[in-house]
C-alpha cells in the first residue's frame, strides 16, 4: 500500500490512520470511511524531520488543499528528476498546490532522495529500450499490479516517464 501524500510504500507496522479532514474540527467525519487515510511516520526514527500527515497535523483548508482523494490529483503535481515535486501551472489550484507541498513538507531532503533514487533506477538503460517497451514500462507504474499494488513513487516515476515520450 502506499500513502496517500508522499507515495511512499508502507505496511500497517509503520503506518497509521489520517483524519484528512482533522477529528477536531470535523466531528461528524470520525469515522467516515472517505475522510481516513493510510500515512507513512507512525513512528519517526530520531531526528527524521516531520512530513505528510505528521507534519500536517490539525490543518485543512478545503480551498488550500489538494486532497489525495481527488481523481484529478495528480493533475495538480509535476517532478523532476532530482526528486522534487513542484505544483503544475494548472492556475485555479497552483496556490492549493504550493500550499499542499508547503503543509506536508514533501520536498524535505529524504523524500526528495527517495524519489530521486526511485526515478534514476527506472532510467537506467531506458534509453536501450523499443519503443513499445517503454510503452509498457509507462504503463506498469500508471496501474497498479495483478496483486492491486502500485510501485512506491509511481506518480513521480510515470511522470518522468512520460516526459521522455
Amino acid at each position: 500500500m502506499l500513502t496517500g501524500y508522499c507515495g511512499r510504500r508502507i505496511t500497517k507496522d509503520i503506518s497509521h490512520i489520517e483524519h484528512l479532514k482533522p477529528r477536531k474540527t470535523h466531528h461528524n467525519l470520525v469515522l467516515e470511511y472517505t475522510n481516513l487515510l493510510a500515512s507513512c511516520q507512525r513512528e519517526r526514527e530520531r531526528k527524521e524531520p516531520l512530513h505528510c500527515a505528521s507534519k500536517k497535523d490539525e490543518w485543512y483548508d478545503e480551498n488550500l488543499m489538494i486532497s489525495p482523494l481527488d481523481i484529478n490529483c495528480a493533475e495538480f503535481f509535476r517532478y523532476t528528476e532530482d526528486g522534487q515535486i513542484l505544483s503544475t501551472e494548472v492556475l485555479e489550484k497552483k496556490s492549493a498546490a504550493d500550499t499542499t507541498i508547503d503543509k506536508l513538507d514533501l520536498n524535505i531532503d529524504k523524500l526528495k532522495k527517495m524519489r530521486s533514487d526511485a526515478i534514476e533506477g527506472i532510467l537506467e538503460g531506458f534509453e536501450e529500450l523499443t519503443e513499445n517497451e517503454r510503452q509498457r514500462l509507462l504503463q506498469a507504474f500508471c496501474q497498479p499490479d495483478d496483486n492491486g499494488q502500485n510501485e512506491e513513487f509511481c506518480a513521480a516515476i510515470a511522470y518522468i516517464l512520460k516526459n521522455y515520450f
